[in-house]
């Protein structure tokens, strides 16, 4: 049987992550069983899953990393001491090392004392273990593979953002990467730009580093009537790299400009702090802070209303799902330049610079304005925005050659 393992932070519970879900309607058709352990569940998130296909079943690790179990694991002796990292060259990056190191196995303890994990993998012929974050999950894979040597196997990591980019984390530090670059057979960065990166800080796995995009799904393109109202959407969580600080302080310098609405999905940490920013600068725009919404609700907003903008602010990315979504509706979107973000965007005017000020991103968007009253011409930008997700970024047909890649593989091993 050739099953799948898929190690996760916390899908298929709560809201994060949810972008897994259209690689799991691909995978399951795939592959004969497939069980996804995930690591990291906060004992705060309920027990209701998504929707899952009949194949695939369900471990759930739950976890409480609070500050005083984060102190407990730093401390903790219980540490597998045969790790050695060269470049943890300061004391934070040490103590970072241990900490990861100390998570790593705390999750690996339970999941090696699951008996329905042992049996999905010892009765497996052929398996592959799929890691979805090139981070804790992707140490706790290699280390579950080793203790079952006789599996015809195949190990493979998707890399992000924070499990990519050294130079966005605080430390410019990121643990284990020699190792694990060593013991994964393929590391699939989300984006080119990832790719480039990681092929460049270590060259000597320059083959087995391989640029695979996500997707999503086609809910149709998103046909548009002419009117007044300019509706902007941003798609995020409320938090300092998301900047949507920023987006508020853009808007507020066209606040002159009749007949704007601005609607943003997601929550968190500064969520206060932006609303109040809103109802403090703009006056003459409407907004709508729509709150941590499933991601179905958000598909539904964009096929019953007509769209004009997306806007991303971050100052940090992967390639963000929230704009292939919003372009496969044809919605045309400015971004900031960062991570792999160009290469979804059809235009370089459409970006931004990661440091932009609040002026040059509401001067974009007031040229957005003024563009769509020629309705003929922003008719032709969509078309080219929903050109480009499907001839790049369509979940089917990226997941498919990326599951006819990772079977051949895998068959390639056999011999």
């Amino acid at each position: 049987m050739s099953n799948l393992i898929l190690f996760t932070k916390n899908f298929p519970y709560g809201k994060e992550e949810a972008f897994i879900a259209n690689e799991l309607e691909v995978m399951s058709k795939k592959f004969d069983s497939i069980m996804i352990v995930a690591c990291e569940v906060p004992l705060s998130i309920k027990n209701e899953i998504r929707k899952i296909p009949a194949n695939v079943k369900v471990k759930k690790i739950d976890r409480n990393f609070n500050t005083f179990n984060k102190v407990k694991l730093l401390i903790s002796k219980n540490t597998n001491n045969n790790y050695f990292d060269s470049r943890a060259d300061s004391l934070y990056k040490k103590l970072f090392l241990k900490y990861f190191i100390s998570k790593s196995s705390s999750i690996l303890k339970d999941i090696l004392e699951d008996d329905e994990i042992n049996k999905f993998i010892s009765k497996s012929s052929e398996i592959v273990y799929y890691s979805y974050w090139f981070f804790v999950t992707a140490l706790i894979m290699v280390n579950v593979s080793e203790k079952f040597p006789s599996n015809n196997k195949l190990l493979i990591s998707r890399a992000h953002r924070y499990d990519l980019y050294e130079e966005e984390n605080k430390l410019k530090y990121l643990p284990l990467r020699e190792y694990l670059l060593k013991n994964i057979d393929y590391i699939f960065p989300v984006s080119k730009n990832g790719t480039s990166v990681l092929r460049k800080d270590f060259p000597k796995y320059y083959d087995k580093i391989i640029t695979s995009y996500l997707g999503t799904i086609d809910h149709g393109y998103s046909t548009m009537v002419e009117k007044k109202e300019f509706l902007i959407v941003s798609v995020s969580r409320i938090e300092a790299v998301k900047r949507i600080d920023k987006i508020v302080e853009s808007l507020a310098l066209i606040d002159d400009i009749p007949d704007i609405k601005w609607v943003h999905f997601g929550s968190g940490s500064e969520e206060k702090i932006v609303k109040d920013l809103a109802q403090k600068k703009l006056k003459g725009i409407k907004f709508d802070f729509k709150g941590a919404v499933q991601n179905d609700d958000i598909l539904k907003f964009y096929k019953e209303n007509d769209v004009s903008l997306f806007l991303n602010a971050s100052s940090s990315e992967g390639i963000p799902v929230a704009i292939m979504e919003a372009s496969s509706f044809g919605i045309p979107v400015i971004a900031t330049n960062v991570g792999g973000t160009s290469e979804i965007i059809i235009n370089d005017k459409y970006l931004i610079d990661k440091e932009f000020q609040p002026i040059e991103l509401s001067n974009k968007i007031e040229e957005m304005i003024n563009y769509k009253k020629t309705f003929s011409n922003y008719l032709e930008l969509r078309k080219e925005v929903r050109n480009k997700w499907e001839n790049n970024f369509n979940s089917y047909t990226n997941y498919s050659d990326f599951y006819l890649k990772v079977k051949n593989e895998l068959d390639t091993k056999k011999l």
